[in-house]
């Protein structure tokens, strides 16, 4: 009896572990289908993004095939610079040698220029058409490893302690091989050609410093002058001959020559520039000569004196604003003042003149000049320039001019005054 209730109650919970273990098995079943059911559809998924990503591209290929397609056939010309100029800026990647050509820290100038202009590539004519809106701009060009600049001068009226028009043909020749470290050499020589007689020779070096991260150049030059000039020639200061009526002059005229050094500083920024030239004579300063005067009306009598010309030498400082102007004109507003000393008196003046400028290839200019003992003086002055690189881009890329390669502002004249003392009177 009691054998009989065990072998039933082991049989019966043997079924209920077998019902246990077959619900169990059921549920494992129901779970490995639901989890190959998401698999499935991450794969489905998967496949429709591939899918898209494929038809998108084809799509982007087509239109931007047919975009360049219409560029081309509506602008070939601006579609050819785009390819030219894109393909020097390559070539220039490839030759890091060429450093002139301004990368990375070793252009502080242009840096500011390319990262504020995003339409680099843009066709010069196109440039030239709207130049008011943007006068300052110059198209981006290979740049000169050095340069050479014709010019011709012509200085209609007076100046203090030189009067008569001059007459001046040069040539700068500009050295860019050691910008890459910030300095620009020139080397200047012209020849000088004087309404009242005379000629001049002036030649001179120095040299231009870019400032890193200021865009500023500081220039040094030194010059030397020669002048071959007429003593005893009747002149406003001639003192000891008076013009009146009946007075006969007879003088001895000479040839002199004069030399004449000279230091300068340039301080030039695009807004505004500052000079200023300190100028020492070199060697004799004084032409001696004689001359006699006839009174044929309360005599007869002689009058002997001995005169001479004194060489001048002296400073000027002149700070000068630049003022872009559309259409690539500039105006150079000037205020200065000036010393000259070594004669009978010194002479304290000063100066102030107004220069417009086209591309500073044409200039015109007048100037201005007051001092006690010269009073008021003034002359126009006209200027040619004739770069030479002129179609390719300057090493000092900015939106004012490359004045790394302009012209030194300094006189190339030697400023002289006629002193004449009584000798005899018989």
């Amino acid at each position: 009896m009691c054998l009989k209730k065990f072998i039933s109650t082991s049989i019966f919970s043997l079924s209920l572990i077998t019902t246990a273990a077959d619900a169990s098995t059921n549920k494992v079943s129901q779970y490995n289908a639901e989890i190959e059911r998401l698999e499935q559809l991450e794969n489905e998924l998967h496949k429709l993004i591939k899918e898209a990503k494929n038809v998108l591209s084809e799509h982007s290929t087509s239109k931007q095939t047919e975009s360049i397609q219409e560029i081309a056939a509506a602008e070939p010309q601006a579609e050819t610079v785009f390819a030219k100029e894109e393909s020097s800026v390559a070539k220039a990647e490839s030759e890091p040698q060429h450093s002139f050509r301004f990368q990375g820290k070793e252009t502080p100038w242009v840096t500011s220029f390319y990262e504020n202009n995003n339409n680099l590539f843009v066709p010069q004519e196109n440039i030239e058409e709207s130049c008011a809106s943007t006068p300052c701009y110059q198209p981006k060009r290979d740049c000169c490893r050095d340069s050479i600049l014709l010019y011709a001068d012509a200085r209609l009226g007076n100046r203090p302690c030189f009067d008569g028009s001059i007459f001046t043909g040069g040539l700068m020749y500009f050295e860019n091989s050691f910008f890459r470290n910030g300095i620009t050499l020139f080397l200047d020589v012209n020849g000088s050609s004087f309404e009242h007689g005379g000629s001049g020779v002036s030649a001179g070096i120095g040299a231009r410093f870019c400032l890193p991260c200021t865009n500023t150049l500081l220039g040094i030059n030194t010059y030397f002058d020669y002048n071959d000039t007429r003593t005893c020639v009747d002149g406003d200061r001639f003192e000891c001959i008076r013009e009146s009526s009946g007075i006969e002059v007879d003088k001895v005229r000479r040839s002199h020559s004069f030399r004449q050094a000279s230091v300068g500083l340039e301080w030039i920024k695009c807004a505004y520039s500052i000079r200023g030239n300190a100028y020492f004579n070199a060697g004799d300063d004084r032409a001696h000569c004689r001359c006699k005067i006839y009174d044929v009306y309360e005599g007869p009598y002689e009058v002997e004196c001995k005169s001479w010309t004194q060489a001048l030498q002296g400073y000027d400082i002149e700070y000068r604003q630049h003022i872009c102007l559309p259409c690539n004109l500039w105006a150079y507003p000037a205020i200065g003042g000036y010393y000259l000393t070594g004669g009978c008196c010194s002479k304290l003046g000063v100066m102030g003149g107004l220069a417009v400028s086209w591309r500073n290839i044409l200039s015109v200019e007048g100037i201005f000049y007051y001092d006690k003992y010269n009073e008021s003086k003034g002359e126009a002055y006209l200027s040619i320039n004739l770069p030479l690189d002129f179609f390719c881009n300057p090493c000092c890329r900015s939106y004012c001019p490359d004045y790394s390669k302009s012209r030194v502002r300094r006189r190339n004249y030697i400023p002289t005054e006629e002193v004449c003392r009584y000798t005899k009177n018989y």
